[in-house]
């Protein structure tokens, strides 16, 4: 119950103060994954398949994106050691008592200039949506969960956690697009 109160007035600040509504021309998405040049990737905290990341980062890599990551702290081992070059981390600390971004690390984060931003959590994560509206990215990639209409242009479809259909979903779309 207290949880929900907190994402509901997580949610409120997002709408408020984060989530800036931006007036652009419409997005056609036929090669936008083609034609972007820079990718930033927001990565779970808890990965069920952390295989399946490595897939997506390392499709990127193949076609010479240069690739960003925001990234938790102690997390992903097994990650390549060329993406860890230009990430960031992010812990406890940069969260506020409503799981939001701190306002330092909003400062950060604002500083981002990214062509294609895409977010690999399949669970509803306010603190990666709060993190994907401030990112300047002219397209946002998120799967599809509860109010991810509020910070991606692009949804692909999600069924669970644990399955891999989600990342192949995505995979497919980036060899359409």
């Amino acid at each position: 119950m207290i949880r929900d109160i907190k994402n509901k007035l997580a949610l409120f600040v997002i709408r408020k103060r984060i989530h800036k509504v931006q007036v652009s021309k419409p997005i056609a998405f036929n090669n936008v994954v083609i034609a972007a040049s820079r990718c930033f990737v927001i990565l779970p905290e808890v990965d069920q398949l952390p295989d399946k990341t490595y897939e997506v980062l390392d499709y990127l890599a193949d076609y010479g994106k240069m690739i960003r990551l925001l990234i938790p702290n102690g997390s992903y081992s097994g990650i390549d050691k060329d993406f860890l070059r230009d990430a960031i981390y992010f812990g406890k600390e940069d969260k506020t008592k409503l799981g939001l971004p701190t306002l330092q690390f909003r400062e950060i984060l604002k500083t981002v200039e990214s062509d294609l931003l895409i977010d690999l959590n399949k669970k509803s994560d306010l603190f990666a949506g709060a993190a994907s509206c401030l990112i300047n990215a002219s397209v946002k990639i998120g799967f599809e969960k509860e109010n991810s209409d509020l910070f991606y242009n692009f949804q692909v479809k999600s069924s669970s956690e644990i399955s891999v259909e989600p990342y192949q979903n995505l995979m497919n779309f980036f060899q359409m697009f």
